[in-house]
This record gives structure tokens, sequence and C-alpha cells, in this order.
């Protein structure tokens, strides 16, 4: 797929297609998000530093929180704003780590 059409916004119903192939993840105020419990912190840490290699590999950053146990992950370019196959190619490399 050409990095153009990687960054081109998804449309109402392709957003919803991709919520349902996610599950677990939700829109909230136009970014995708989702929040990975893990049984420690440290693993928390360990997923986020999983996560943040990939997210160098696709040039493409997602927000993410640390909480005790807890890592909300939130995906949304900003060039142009809003969700992309980026912010899905990332949220599926999230499922694939925390399932793993």
């Amino acid at each position: 797929m050409s990095e153009l059409k990687k960054r081109s916004v998804l449309d109402t119903g392709q957003v919803t297609e991709l919520l349902l192939r996610l599950p677990g993840w939700v829109v909230v105020e136009g970014a995708l998000e989702r929040v990975f419990q893990f049984e420690s912190y440290l693993e928390g840490i360990e997923f986020v530093k999983s996560l943040a290699l990939k997210a160098e590999e696709l040039d493409h950053h997602p927000d993410l929180f640390i909480r005790w146990r807890k890592v909300r992950v939130r995906l949304m370019t900003h060039s142009p704003r809003g969700i992309t196959r980026l912010d899905e190619a990332l949220a599926k490399a999230a499922e694939d780590m925390f399932g793993a």
C-alpha cells in the first residue's frame, strides 16, 4: 500500500468495520483507543517498549498513557487529522504484542 494511501483518513463506514476487527478498541474524540491491562507494572512497561519500537519502524507514534498495570494507547494521524491505515497497523501490532 502506498504511503499516501496509508495516511488517507478512513470514512465512518471504514472506521466501523475496523472496530469490528479490533474488539476492545473504541473511538474517543476522533482517535482510536484501547486500555490494556497487565499482571504487573513492568509487563506494561515492556509492552510500551515493544510498541514504541514498532512505532519507530512505521514512523507513526501513538500517545501512550502508563498507569499501574494499565496502558492506554491512543492512535490518530495528525496530518491529515483522523484515523488512517497506519493507526490500524499499529493497533493490530499492539493486539499481537498483547496476545503473545
